[in-house]
């Protein structure tokens, strides 16, 4: 009935929150792309809709906050930016990881994700702030990273941006090899 519906609902709340609660204690370095989906997936807490958050972090790439930017359709969201900007400086944070879900399960950057990526990154770099990676999440553990697929690099240099976060995510990938 009813009650069971809701109980079995709140489990999956419960494990979300269990999930992001482990991730802040593990003091994680977000260096790949594959560290950087794990790490958003458990925000994302309505699958019907798309959801936007921006992960400040620190030089070495470890988190220092989760902001949650705006939540939307199934299919879009809008995001404000002066909130993108004033998130950003408040957080005191060197660069940021841009994450989104899509409700459809189709993990590809759509045009419209690769203009966001494009006018979020010149918005911030006003403010010396470096976009290190955007993350499109899909179902099943499926995500699509824009500095995986190459775009982070062309992104930058349409806009005239150093790569100087990029450039130590390649360092500590080439280490751990």
């Amino acid at each position: 009935g009813p009650a069971s519906a809701r109980l079995i609902h709140s489990f999956r709340e419960v494990e979300r929150c269990y999930q992001i609660q482990k991730l802040r204690e593990q003091h994680i370095r977000l260096t790949t792309a594959k560290l950087c989906s794990e790490y958003v997936r458990p925000l994302f807490s309505d699958p019907h809709r798309e959801e936007f958050y921006m992960i400040a972090l620190n030089d070495h790439l470890e988190p220092l906050k989760n902001l949650r930017l705006g939540e939307g359709s199934p299919n879009a969201v809008k995001l404000d930016a002066s909130t993108v900007i004033r998130s950003a400086v408040n957080s005191r944070c060197s660069c940021v990881l841009l994450a989104h879900n899509h409700p459809s399960g189709l993990v590809i950057a759509s045009a419209d994700d690769m203009n966001s990526t494009r006018r979020i990154m010149a918005l911030l770099n006003q403010v010396d702030v470096d976009v290190v990676d955007h993350i499109i999440l899909g179902q099943n553990d499926q995500y699509f990273s824009f500095e995986e697929h190459g775009h982070m690099p062309k992104l930058k240099a349409e806009l005239g941006i150093s790569m100087r976060v990029s450039s130590s995510r390649d360092r500590k990938k080439k280490e751990e090899k």
